[in-house]
């Protein structure tokens, strides 16, 4: 494929992503979005990326999680600018996935995926 049939591709892909904007400019993030936790937070539709990352940071709080991985959980899902870098990679991928591993020191972790989609697309 050339440059140019490549560059069209993209072009293409991001015209058939949905993205909101926010009034101020701040910030450009994927909506409407479907969010999940394989397991333990069935499909759930919003609006926006960030709401969906708010609202599995809730779930997970609420989970068993050994500390580091919290704090890894958290970069991925919290730090400034989370929400432009997963609409990134869905736009370029189609979803994005993180391994959330469920349990303590006394019993083996389970894992579960993240995962966050478009809403218009079907899961994989």
């Amino acid at each position: 494929m050339s440059t140019d049939q490549t560059a069209q591709h993209q072009r293409e892909a991001e015209e058939d992503t949905p993205v909101f904007s926010m009034n101020d400019g701040e910030i450009k993030a994927l909506g409407p979005v479907v969010a999940s936790i394989d397991g333990i937070m069935p499909e759930a539709e919003f609006f926006r990326l960030p709401d969906a990352l708010a609202a599995l940071h809730r779930e997970i709080e609420q989970l068993t999680v050994w500390a580091w991985h919290r704090d890894f959980i958290e970069c991925g899902l919290g730090r400034p600018g989370a929400a432009e870098f997963i609409a990134g990679q869905v736009r370029c991928t189609g979803s994005w996935t993180l391994a959330l591993y469920v349990g303590d020191l006394l019993e083996p972790a389970e894992p579960h995926m993240i995962r966050i989609r478009p809403a218009c697309t079907a899961p994989k």
